[in-house]
């Protein structure tokens, strides 16, 4: 994962957690999600649809997708709608290989990810390695450590996701990617030099291939960044004067100029 995807995802707040492994005598099945909750959902061994306000996606064996909250959503074994997942018989469990979850969003998620409604890991239609992985060890937990383990395994399976569909600032142009990871750094503004130095471009070409590829300069990318780090600073209740020392301004006034300066990439939504 690169350096400025994860500043990102630290920004967004992301609380990811394990629900269940979905167990079925039934071949034919449907679970219904919660509307107001963010899922994520992955499956190791057969297709599934997963639904969302009308909306249909077939999410492949060892594929994982992120579904947004805000609508009627569920997972099932076929696009028609059938009974919940049920196996009643503690001997010989069914499973259906098909693992669902939840993922919190912080106040900052919005403008930090730009989530869509529906986000799978690429190509679809492709296992990816680590999602099979993190699927079959939630099944092998002991019964002692399994909500920490599988917490974390939730976590893994959706950052894995949204390396696999980026946030839009970082995925209109991939010979980016390094500066990026240099550009966003909450605690200074990072001169134009340092970045030059990190791309081998001139001046005018990186100014030009950030404008094209986000419809910002180096320097209001930067601010925009720094500007989500101090929000989330200010609104988990740090002090104004040590979150300004923090992330470099001179004062608490000069932080507030530059928050109020502060321009979104395309693709995210400005700041509220």
């Amino acid at each position: 994962m690169s350096d400025a995807l994860q500043a990102l995802i630290e920004i967004a707040g992301l609380r990811c957690s394990f629900g269940r492994s979905l167990l079925s005598a039934a071949p034919d099945w449907t679970l219904h999600l919660d509307p107001d909750v963010t899922a994520w959902v992955v499956t190791l061994h057969t297709p599934v649809v997963l639904h969302r306000a009308g909306r249909y996606w077939v999410l492949h064996p060892g594929g994982a997708a992120i579904l947004r909250h805000g609508a009627a959503m569920s997972v099932g074994a076929s696009a028609e709608v059938h009974g919940p997942p049920v196996d009643d018989d503690p001997l010989w469990p069914r499973p259906t290989g098909v693992t669902v979850g939840s993922v919190a969003l912080g106040p900052l998620a919005d403008e930090a990810l730009a989530l869509p409604v529906f986000l799978e890991t690429q190509p679809s239609g492709s296992p990816e390695p680590s999602v099979v992985a993190a699927a079959r060890e939630v099944d092998s937990l002991s019964v002692r450590w399994a909500h920490a383990q599988a917490d974390a395994l939730a976590l893994l399976v959706v950052t894995t996701v949204l390396r696999h569909g980026p946030p839009p600032v970082l995925a209109a142009d991939n010979s980016l990617g390094a500066v990026l990871d240099v550009l966003f750094d909450a605690t200074r503004a990072v001169p134009v030099a340092e970045l030059l130095a990190v791309t081998g471009m001139s001046e005018r070409t990186l100014h030009r291939r950030f404008r094209e590829a986000t419809g910002c300069s180096p320097a209001q990318l930067g601010r925009w960044y720094r500007a989500l780090a101090v929000r989330a600073a200010l609104l988990a209740g740090d002090a104004p004067d040590a979150v300004s020392e923090r992330h470099g301004y001179a004062s608490v006034s000069a932080m507030r100029r530059s928050l109020g300066r502060v321009r979104a990439p395309d693709g995210h939504p400005p700041p509220t």
